[in-house]
């Protein structure tokens, strides 16, 4: 299996359990890493947290809104995040490449 694609599917898997960032690891980007990591940690557990406040949702209406989008922004971040695992391996890929036929 290409890199790229077990970054892309590492990032998927893994990053469904708000562990995101692992296929960045692949890719050799660390600050992406790190910044993925913080930001699916936090985003799952105030998305989390949002949700088990819906029941109180009486005394406070917007609150089920705001679960609403703070789930979707969680859906939509984790499938970027493995995009861009992919995409940066791809780029990775390229440039061992490129250099390898330069040194040809």
């Amino acid at each position: 299996m290409e890199r790229k694609y077990l970054a892309g599917l590492l990032g998927l898997l893994v990053g469904i359990f708000g562990i995101w960032g692992v296929g960045h690891i692949l890719a050799g980007r660390w600050a992406r890493f790190v910044a993925f990591l913080i930001t699916g940690i936090v985003l799952t557990l105030v998305a989390v947290g949002s949700l088990v406040l819906v029941p109180f949702s009486f005394f406070a209406p917007g609150l089920l809104g705001l679960s609403i989008v703070l789930i979707l922004l969680w859906v939509v971040l984790w499938i970027f995040q493995a995009y861009d695992a992919y995409k940066c391996c791809e780029e990775e890929e390229a440039k061992k490449e490129e250099k390898e036929e330069k040194e040809k």
